[in-house]
């Protein structure tokens, strides 16, 4: 099941990378910030760096507004940063099982293992999903 699982979650890891490189290249490196210019919020940016406005413009929430900037491409990338790591974990504990090295990795992949299921969940709306992946 592992293998499986894990190349569904890498194959959303690697789509999630695309699109945030995509629209981090749109936004040249800039911050995103929320402005809400129907109420005369406007975004602050520290420091030199230009913000991304991303705003009410009257046809969007300005809930949906503060968490599209707060899910901006840096935080994306990071984030599937953190799942690469995680997936190399999981494929050392295979090594190391391989090897013969099995009293404490078993447990050791396990755990990793259902990380890897909790994070794949997150993509349980894609048509690649397996239901048996679902904790």
């Amino acid at each position: 099941m592992s293998g499986h699982l894990a190349a569904f979650y890498r194959a959303r890891l690697d789509d999630d990378e695309a699109a945030a490189k995509a629209a981090a290249s749109e936004s040249d490196g800039a911050v995103w910030e929320f402005a809400d210019y129907e109420s005369g919020v406007s975004p602050v940016s520290p420091g030199s760096v230009t913000p991304v406005a991303v705003g009410a413009y009257g046809f969007m929430d300005p809930a949906q507004g503060a968490h599209i900037a707060r899910h901006d491409p840096a935080r994306v990338l990071r984030d599937v940063e953190a799942g690469r790591a995680l997936l190399a974990d999981l494929q050392e504990t295979e090594v190391c099982l391989d090897r013969g090295y099995t009293e404490l990795t078993r447990g050791s992949q396990l755990t990793l293992l259902t990380q890897v299921r909790q994070r794949a969940a997150v993509y349980s709306d894609h048509p690649d999903y397996r239901p048996e992946w679902t904790l």
